[in-house]
């Protein structure tokens, strides 16, 4: 044909730009989940941190985008914070955030992200243990992270009890609701 134009490059290049925009959305919804996930809380009267679904959403930020893409998310709800959107708990706009009591905690996302990323690129294909471990260690290192920041707030001597104790149970059954819900999942596939 004369008038035949050949376009195997620009299939290439238009592969290579909807998977680029794949991956943004799926950043970005990402990030809209955890900040979805925030709005389920529970306030507890003795530490200004409430007990929320966010620490389950970075988990599974983290096992479903993996560590590089999970981070981006992470990122894009920081961006999100910073710009004023209403995405912390009970719709807040506070981008000050970044420098009170809860600054550790949020901050403590990209170590969380980023550690269940890597357990999930290092599972072998049955190897739910291995994830509930990482996932302990995971959620202890956003913890730990939250103490350290929380501490100037409310004092070395009562971080512990405030910030870190409380949310144990609930970090525990978060962990377990992931791996039931992977091992179900896994199944039906």
């Amino acid at each position: 044909m004369a008038n035949s134009v050949d376009l195997s490059h620009v299939d290439e290049s238009t592969n290579s730009l909807i998977k680029n925009w794949s991956v943004a959305f799926q950043v970005l919804a990402a990030s809209f989940f955890l900040a979805l996930c925030a709005q389920i809380k529970i306030a507890l009267p003795f530490t200004p941190i409430p007990l929320t679904m966010q620490t389950l959403a970075v988990m599974i930020i983290g096992v479903t985008l993996g560590k590089r893409n999970g981070v981006w998310a992470i990122l894009a709800y920081f961006a999100e914070i910073a710009v004023g959107m209403p995405v912390l708990s009970n719709f807040e706009m506070n981008p000050l955030v970044f420098f009170g009591p809860k600054a550790g905690y949020i901050f403590g996302f990209l170590a969380q992200v980023y550690l269940m990323g890597w357990a999930v690129e290092k599972m072998k294909k049955h190897q739910i243990q291995f994830l509930a471990l990482m996932g302990f260690v995971a959620c202890i290192t956003q913890l730990a992270i939250g103490v350290l920041g929380l501490a100037p707030f409310v004092g070395w001597k009562n971080v512990i009890m405030m910030g870190f104790y409380p949310f144990i149970g609930g970090e525990i059954l978060k962990i377990f609701l992931l791996c039931i819900s992977l091992k179900t999942l896994r199944k039906s596939i």
